[in-house]
Order: structure tokens, then sequence, then C-alpha cells
């Protein structure tokens, strides 16, 4: 569950603030995230009482679609101020880009290596 706002990435914890990854990305907030478009690295915090909150939220919850159903409304037509009374305890990260990840096919960030080695088998195969 995530949304992109403003070139930062933000996500809800559903268990709230007891789940085990919402308490091990506060204590190591420099993580690597795998999105459909790639792996990014970024630093991760918690935001609380900014304006964009509802905004951010509401987007989250539409883009995981079943998620705000189970939390008992509807993020399609839940009025603000509903909204964010039920929201109020349910922590909002933000995930500041800070660069590029290696990602789940390149976990040791050394894939290059094989890449520029066979191709370079290719070329003597093909040379010859």
């Amino acid at each position: 569950m995530y949304a992109i706002y403003k070139g930062d990435i933000y996500c809800i914890s559903g268990g709230r603030k007891h789940s085990d990854w919402y308490k091990n990305v506060l204590a190591n907030p420099e993580t690597e995230i795998i999105l459909p478009g790639g792996a990014i690295y970024g630093r991760v915090t918690e935001t609380s009482g900014n304006a964009e909150r509802l905004v951010v939220i509401r987007q989250i919850l539409k883009n995981a679609r079943f998620a705000g159903f189970f939390e008992g409304y509807n993020p399609f037509t839940i009025t603000d101020e509903e909204l964010a009374r039920k929201s109020a305890d349910l922590p909002l990260l933000r995930i500041q880009p800070i660069g590029i990840a290696n990602g789940v096919s390149d976990p040791g960030g050394w894939a290059w290596i094989w890449l520029w080695t066979l191709t370079a088998v290719v070329v003597v195969l093909l040379v010859r």
C-alpha cells in the first residue's frame, strides 16, 4: 500500500504502530524498496499533522483498493473529517529517494560484472 506524492513514496502501516516492519524501518530508516518501475534506496521518516496527510492517505487507500474497506470505510466516498478521525492512529511513512537500489535481481550490486563478462565472451566467440 503506497502512493507517490510530490516525488516521495508514502506508505501506511495497517498494523498501526504494533507491526514489526514499522518498528524495524524506524530503527533503520535507510531502506531499499522495490516498485514496479525499479528498486529505490531511500530514507524513511514518519509524517504527522501536515496538511497533505489526508490527501496522501486517501490516495494510498484508493491505490490499495480493498484496504480502506477492511478499515471499515470506503476511501472513495468518506469525508475528509471522517477520514481524519478514523486514520488518526494510522502511521504515515514518507520515503525520500536518495539513490537507486540493487533490487531483487541484483542483491549484491555485482550483476554488471556478469553482463560485461558475458558480452566479452560473446564478442570473442564471434570474432573467431
